[in-house]
Order: C-alpha cells, then sequence, then structure tokens
C-alpha cells in the first residue's frame, strides 16, 4: 500500500516537471474567446431589450466612431468594431460589473475595460455635433434659447481629503451636473464638472450661457435677469398666472435626466467610473436615437 502511494506521488512529480518545462518551452497556451454574433443572432426586441437602441441606430451611429475604435491590423483575434460598441451598450444599458461584461461579449475582463474607455472617448469626440444653439421653438413661449437646471448624478465617494465637497445636501456623494435641452428633449449643453455641495447658480455663471447672456428658462433658484426668466414666488394677476404655468409647462431639465438614467442603468450605479465621459457619451447616443425618430414633444 505504502509503496503505491510512493510510486503515484512520484508519477505526480513527473507529470508537474512535464508541465513546467512544457510552459517553459512553448510558454502559456493562449486562450481562445468564442464570440457570439449578437446583432444577427437576437431579434429586434431582444436586440433593444440588451442595449435600449434598435439595430437601425446602430449601424447609423457605428460609422461615426469606427475609425476611432477599429484596430490597425485583423491579427491576435481582434475585436471588431460593432463588437466595441455592443459591449460598451450592454455596459451603458445595465452598469454591470465587468466580468460579467466579459462573459457576454467573450473576452477577457481586462479588455472590456479598455473598450469601454476607449468607445466612450471615441463617442464625445463627436459631442460637437449636437452641443450647440439652437432657437426654441415652443407654443407657450418664443425666442427662448434653452431650458437649464441642474441634477444630481450618484457617485462613489473620491476618498480623499476633499470628498466632503461632494456630498449634497440630501447626504450622498453626486456630482452636481447642468443640463440644457431644447423643445424636442433633446440636450444642447452638458456642464459634469462640478461636486454636488456646488450651487446651481453658482455652475451657471460659470458656464457658456452665463457669458452669451441669451434667453433662458431656469428656476427660482437663480436670480431672476435680463436674459433668465424664472417663475414668480406670488402671482396677483391673470397675465402672472399664465406665466407661472408656462415656466411650468416648459421646463422639462429633471424629466430629461430622468429618462437617460431610465435609459441607462450605468448613470444610477454607484461606482468609480469618470461619470463626466459616460454622461456625455449617453447623451449623445439619445441624441441620435430621437434624430432617427424624428421625436418632437411639440
Amino acid at each position: 500500500m505504502d509503496r503505491d502511494l510512493l510510486i503515484l506521488g512520484q508519477d505526480n512529480d513527473i507529470l508537474l516537471d512535464l508541465v513546467v518545462l512544457d510552459l517553459v518551452f512553448n510558454g502559456i497556451p493562449r486562450q481562445i474567446y468564442i464570440r457570439n454574433d449578437h446583432f444577427n443572432s437576437m431579434p429586434d426586441l431582444l436586440f433593444f431589450q440588451h442595449f435600449r437602441l434598435k439595430k437601425e441606430t446602430v449601424l447609423q451611429f457605428l460609422p461615426r466612431i469606427e475609425e476611432r475604435v477599429e484596430y490597425i491590423h485583423n491579427l491576435n483575434n481582434s475585436i471588431s468594431p460593432i463588437n466595441q460598441l455592443l459591449i460598451t451598450l450592454r455596459f451603458y444599458a445595465t452598469g454591470c460589473h465587468q466580468l460579467s461584461l466579459a462573459h457576454f461579449g467573450g473576452m477577457h475582463k481586462s479588455t472590456v475595460s479598455r473598450i469601454i474607455k476607449k468607445v466612450t472617448e471615441a463617442i464625445c469626440h463627436l459631442s460637437e455635433e449636437y452641443i450647440k444653439n439652437a432657437s426654441f421653438r415652443c407654443r407657450y413661449l418664443d425666442g427662448v434659447i434653452a431650458v437649464i437646471d441642474c441634477t444630481h448624478v450618484k457617485i462613489q465617494s473620491p476618498g480623499d481629503i476633499d470628498a466632503e465637497i461632494f456630498r449634497n445636501r440630501k447626504g450622498y456623494f453626486s456630482l452636481n451636473v447642468q443640463a440644457a435641452v431644447d423643445s424636442s428633449y433633446k440636450f444642447l449643453n452638458l456642464v459634469a464638472r462640478w461636486p454636488g455641495s456646488t450651487h446651481d447658480a453658482t455652475i451657471f455663471n460659470n458656464s457658456k450661457y452665463h457669458l452669451i447672456k441669451m434667453c433662458n428658462w431656469m428656476n427660482s433658484g437663480y436670480a431672476l435677469k435680463s436674459y433668465l426668466l424664472t417663475p414668480l414666488l406670488e402671482t396677483n394677476t391673470e397675465e402672472e398666472r399664465r406665466y407661472n404655468e408656462s415656466h411650468i409647462r416648459t421646463r422639462r431639465i429633471h424629466s430629461c435626466m430622468e429618462k437617460e438614467i431610465s435609459y441607462f442603468s450605468v448613470l444610477d450605479v454607484e461606482r468609480n467610473y469618470k461619470r463626466q465621459l459616460i454622461l456625455c457619451s449617453n447623451s449623445y447616443i439619445t441624441y441620435i436615437e430621437k434624430c432617427r425618430r424624428g421625436y418632437s414633444t411639440r
């Protein structure tokens, strides 16, 4: 019995030595990932549920970033631009862990991290296509450039000595994001660099809309100026009442941000991501989708 165990132990040692020698001379065996063709294999409804965009929108959107994300060669089982875009959209739609995305996309977790960063930056480079001034055509009031307000987007605590400036009045860590939209719910401008404790008026006073001094709709948290239309705290006449009613019907920043957060769950997940880039890229994607559908609230 003991002799058999001794022989078995020696055999295991020999096998282990052979494995080590094989690794020394031949290197670690390369792992080949099998990647599914999600774009062609998924039905339209299932595709939308997974990526929050229709296939037509993805095909319209892909050529705009393809040159920035495409590999210069097809060696080493490189990942195609369409697969890079889909894995990033899946991340935006779910906010799930990168390990789950790696299994979903058939790639390593570190590859997922690099892809998300690269595709997000490529999308943000396109922001000049839609961040611009536009006339605000609304049946309630003419001549308004944009509707502006701020909303809080959750983040993890930065963890340094200045972490508390990111804690907002509601007690959680956030970025105070200023957004400007037109009458079709399309974002005209996003400012996502201010910590959660910053007052809305401070953000506006340091933004481009304060410099151009054009007509904007704001809430009562801002000072009334010749180029800022804020609601009246008290109404005494029928005209003042109608003005406040028009103001309430026209303001739509919070509904825009709520729609975007519900559309892309990554914005509602408290993880250590660069929220500024993700906000910019998500707003651009929703802009493309609305343009494709000819979306309008008028």
